[in-house]
């Protein structure tokens, strides 16, 4: 069985964070530049970047702040305007 703070599992997580950072971004680059989006892609679209930026919160809030620095380096714009544990992000 593999400790959950081997560096495996940490690389693991700041690996996925950063996915959820590039996800969340994309998606409000898809949102900002079509404007002939249909209802239904337009819900999709907000369901999935309402999760993933959830997603993105909790992941954050459960790691260590060393951890969380190397995820949110990728984009200081990815939570929304949420503060986060370590000041120097926001």
């Amino acid at each position: 069985m593999m400790k959950t703070d081997s560096p495996d599992v940490l690389a693991n997580a700041v690996a996925h964070g950063r996915s959820l950072v590039r996800a969340v971004e994309a998606l409000e680059a898809v949102a900002e530049h079509t404007g002939g989006f249909g209802w239904i892609e337009s819900a999709a679209r907000c369901i999935c970047l309402t999760a993933y930026r959830h997603n993105l919160r909790r992941l954050v809030a459960e790691l260590p702040g060393e951890l969380t620095a190397e995820i949110l380096a990728a984009s200081e714009g990815a939570l929304g305007k949420l503060p986060t544990r370590d000041p120097s992000l926001n």
